[in-house]
């Protein structure tokens, strides 16, 4: 098992249906709150080791 990487609350009804996409993640809550979720680019990466460096 994996530890989390993040952690974050996104809606005060409990998580019902999670997918994962090529490009996105989507979630569903029991209030039927349907939410996509971009994933980061590659650039966003870059950037971030760009910033370390």
């Amino acid at each position: 098992m994996l530890p989390p990487v993040l952690s974050k609350t996104v809606d005060k009804d409990p998580l019902c249906w999670l997918e994962f996409t090529e490009d996105s993640i989507l979630t569903s809550c029991k209030s039927g709150h349907i939410r996509t979720w971009l994933r980061p680019s590659d650039s966003t990466t870059q950037l971030d080791e760009a910033v370390e460096s």
